[in-house]
């Protein structure tokens, strides 16, 4: 959707957060700011993997988990390709991980590819704007 003025701003201070964080390291400063290993590896430009899920969302982290570890065809898990989500005003929307992901069962043979893009929503797309102006501002200095 369109980006308000309130969210246009938010993320000039997110870049601005960035931009201090990257002059503490700078100048050999403390910093008593702490991010979860996510943020840091998007910060070094690092991969993400499905151990960096754990501190941001407990409950989905044991849940893919265990689609890893199931057999999907054996287990009737119920589950598409796609993710519930609310958007800015409150209302349930669906996002497909992958092309027609709604219409599409996780199985044995697609629960890794399922675990990988859910693992990519949960932690770039869902923050993609805040996390880009935060790394923007960081790489600025």
């Amino acid at each position: 959707g369109e980006e308000t003025e309130e969210q246009r701003k938010l993320l000039e201070q997110i870049g601005t957060a960035g931009k201090i964080l990257a002059k503490c390291i700078v100048d050999q400063q403390l910093s008593s700011v702490c991010f979860t290993s996510a943020v840091y590896k998007k910060l070094l430009l690092h991969p993400l993997t499905l151990d960096d899920l754990e501190d941001v969302d407990k409950e989905l982290f044991h849940s893919l988990e265990w689609v890893l570890e199931c057999n999907a065809d054996e287990e009737d898990l119920g589950m598409y390709m796609c993710v519930d989500t609310r958007d800015t005003s409150g209302n349930v929307v669906t996002i497909d991980l992958v092309e027609g992901g709604r219409d599409i069962e996780v199985t044995e043979t697609n629960k890794s590819e399922f675990v990988d893009k859910m693992l990519h929503w949960r932690l770039v797309d869902r923050v993609a704007a805040q996390m880009d102006a935060l790394v923007a501002g960081f790489h600025s200095v």
